[in-house]
């Protein structure tokens, strides 16, 4: 069969340059900030406006393991002014072209939050370091603290903090709820951050910058970073090879000797094994931090071999150093242990006493649960001759032993295992709640469930803010407390639209010595303060004037608002507001005359919930309030 074919070269010729076109523009677009040498780079986010797109290869991402591939260019939020309170990834500015980058957490937008930089050094020569400024600027100050930690990275993944570039929560201290815009509410400038990467950046290379932004909850810090610039140093010169220097044994007795070398910032850990020559090798790791260490245990008049070896990283270290040295031949150990002895025991403590001896040294002391394989520590400074053990947990077996370490070099054996038991506990109490049929604008109840055995509760509370707490003392068999009061002396009564705090203990003894935790904080607020009656310097009408009631109350569906006009043509209106008095819906408005009223209110109505509520009464501008309960 016989097929013939027709081609079209106009149309070939089209998909061709269509093709030719696409491979171009691909090949030609960036995906990243290039690094040249001598070139110094900046960022202020004002090209930015009031958008919600990051400049190219700047990316943000909500996560406590961020990866620069599973990060958005896209913000959530946009703010220039105002009290804006919506937890997200923020957009910055006093206004138009003065811009920030950052992040503001709530309930619904969690902690931590990173902001990323893709930078490619296409410099001649391989990139050791940068020097890096930037702006921390706050423009929401709140009661939780904020902080920022700077970190670089060689793929977007794993990360290595950089502590220069580091703002503590100090540098942001907290405060009440306060914005500022232009100005700022608070800059912290960082300056002059020497940032060496462990391994050269080669040339076609790439790297990444993250600042870490912790913030919490809903009272939350707005912060943001502004006014990015970046110095880069290049050097064409080899790294020096790693090594260890003057290294010494010192110190050494029959059982100990203590070796010292110099320090290295390009370090991970250091590495020692050491034997008895000819011996078998025990190996040990030391923190990179540390420039000596001490051999314990060793044989009397026995010469050791020791090597050192330092390691920059898992892939990069030394050689082995090796020095000999020879343990003095055996001496009288007088660095022994006073007798010591468990007392006090209570619910979650108990004290170690021990009589200190002629021989002048410190003590180490550890203890652990009786089951339990893992020690704690405690140093203890010399003269001491009683150590508390806070923290315990209730009804179970500890395990003590104590050595001495001595100023002659001379260190004690543990001292055999002394056991005790701490006493059985104390419930904490359950099934906490303020009662809201209680709370007014200067008192509220309280109340939790009974603890089996409890001789007391111990209540506290406070104002949110306030770092004082107050304290009450009442009998084992109450259940509940009023805070504050209605009619009494001002200086007793709760302040008026004010968040409290509280919390209760339970005591299971007469002297008060086995106590259950403080329970978790619980917390409510009062409601506003109003008058009887408001009135106005135009028209003086009393309450009695006007009467005003509302039957039934508590209100289930439906209530009759019942009052009295005492003058003709008076303009009446009646508002339905919520605790802190702000007007939620308008009942009824209108001119009446004299006379009384009954007028049908039906919650179903309203959209509204269960709760507590002002229904307002305003006739000729003199208002009288009444709080209702409202059931569904």
């Amino acid at each position: 069969m016989k097929t013939n074919f027709t081609f079209d070269l106009k149309s070939i010729r089209t998909k061709m340059s269509l093709i030719l076109f696409i491979l171009f523009t691909t090949n030609m677009s960036y995906s990243q900030i290039n690094i040249q040498n001598q070139t110094e780079f900046n960022e202020n986010f004002d090209s930015m406006g009031i958008s919600k797109t990051l400049p190219n290869n700047w990316k943000i991402i909500k996560s406590s393991s961020p990866l620069w591939n599973n990060a958005t260019s896209a913000l959530t939020q946009v703010s220039s002014s105002g009290s804006p309170t919506a937890g997200g990834s923020y957009n910055w500015g006093s206004d138009a072209t003065d811009r920030a980058v950052g992040i503001m957490t709530s309930g619904s937008w969690s902690n931590p939050n990173s902001l990323l930089a893709y930078f490619k050094n296409i410099g001649n020569d391989s990139l050791k370091g940068v020097i890096l400024n930037f702006d921390i600027e706050r423009y929401r100050r709140n009661t939780s603290v904020a902080s920022v930690q700077l970190y670089y990275s060689y793929n977007g993944s794993q990360w290595k903090v950089i502590e220069a570039g580091n703002v503590s929560a100090d540098s942001l201290p907290t405060g009440s709820s306060a914005y500022g815009f232009n100005p700022i509410n608070k800059l912290v400038k960082m300056s002059n951050i020497n940032v060496l990467f462990d391994t050269a950046i080669a040339t076609g290379c790439e790297f990444y910058l993250r600042w870490n932004m912790n913030t919490t909850g809903s009272n939350s810090q707005g912060i943001g970073i502004d006014n990015v610039s970046l110095i880069p140093s290049f050097s064409t010169k080899p790294e020096p090879p790693l090594a260890i220097n003057n290294i010494s044994i010192s110190n050494i007795t029959d059982k100990n000797a203590f070796i010292s070398w110099d320090k290295y910032d390009a370090t991970s850990k250091y590495m020692f094994r050491i034997r008895p020559v000819n011996g078998l090798w025990n190996y040990f790791n030391v923190n990179n931090s540390d420039t000596c260490f001490k051999f314990l245990y060793l044989q009397p008049a026995t010469q050791y071999e020791v090597h050192i070896r330092r390691f920059k990283n898992d892939s990069v270290y030394t050689q082995f150093y090796s020095i000999f040295f020879e343990t003095e031949p055996s001496i009288t150990n007088n660095c022994v242990l006073p007798n010591i002895s468990i007392s006090d025991i209570e619910t979650y403590k108990a004290n170690i006493n021990f009589q200190n001896d002629t021989i002048e040294g410190n003590y180490l002391l550890r203890i652990k649960q009786k089951d339990n394989q893992n020690w704690q520590y405690y140093n203890i400074k010399a003269y001491t001759e009683c150590f508390i053990f806070n923290g315990l947990s209730e009804n179970t077996s500890y395990v003590v032993q104590l050595r001495k370490l001595c100023n002659n070099n001379f260190i004690s054996d543990f001292s055999k295992e002394v056991e005790f038991r701490t006493k059985y506990g104390c419930g904490t109490p359950q099934n906490l709640i303020t009662i809201d049929t209680t709370i007014t604008a200067s008192k509220a109840v309280i109340k939790w469930d009974g603890v089996g055995g409890a001789e007391y509760f111990l209540i506290r509370y406070k104002e949110t803010e306030d770092l004082n707490w107050k304290y009450i003392w009442v009998n084992g068999n109450t259940d509940r407390i009023q805070l504050g009061c209605d009619i009494c002396n001002d200086v007793d009564k709760l302040k008026s639209l004010t968040t409290y705090q509280w919390q209760v203990r339970a005591f299971c003894n007469v002297d008060k010595t086995r106590y259950s935790n403080f329970t978790e904080l619980q917390s409510f607020e009062t409601m506003i303060k109003y008058k009887n009656v408001e009135v106005n310097t135009t028209n003086k009408q009393t309450q009695s004037e006007n009467e005003f009631f509302i039957y039934p109350n508590p209100i289930k569906n439906n209530a009759q608002i019942n009052y009295s006009v005492s003058q003709p043509n008076s303009n009446v209106s009646i508002l339905l507001c919520n605790i802190k008095g702000e007007q939620l819906f308008v009942v009824y408005n209108s001119t009446q005359s004299e006379g009384k009223y009954s007028y049908n209110f039906s919650s179903e109505n309203y959209n509204i919930a269960e709760g507590i509520y002002i229904m307002q009464i305003n006739i000729n501008g003199n208002k009288t309030n009444k709080k209702i309960i409202i059931n569904k």
